[in-house]
């Protein structure tokens, strides 16, 4: 009876933490596209060339004025790497 009970308990707490899991990915998602389109909206009015980049130095967003700068169509720099565009100059600072 124990254990049959300490099973039905489990099932319900992964049931519960599945749940949950889903809970936290549609809110992620839902984040991630209000954050996306707020960013796209702001640099949208940004009076120079803009790129909005992660830490791993991916574009991911560019308003007009940084794909005229740039040359390239915003589907051409979206995803691509920062230095990509810009390449760092890795000679040493004397």
């Amino acid at each position: 009876m124990d254990a049959q009970n300490t099973d039905e308990g489990l099932r319900k707490a992964l049931q519960q933490a599945v749940h949950e899991n889903e809970d936290l990915k549609k809110v992620q998602q839902n984040t991630a596209a209000l954050f996306s389109n707020t960013i796209e909206q702001i640099i949208s009015i940004f009076p120079q060339p803009t790129l909005v980049i992660n830490r791993s130095l991916i574009v991911k967003e560019c308003n007009q004025l940084a794909t005229q700068w740039i040359a390239r169509e915003k589907n051409q720099i979206i995803g691509q790497l920062f230095s990509t565009f810009f390449p760092f100059n890795t000679a040493p600072i004397e």
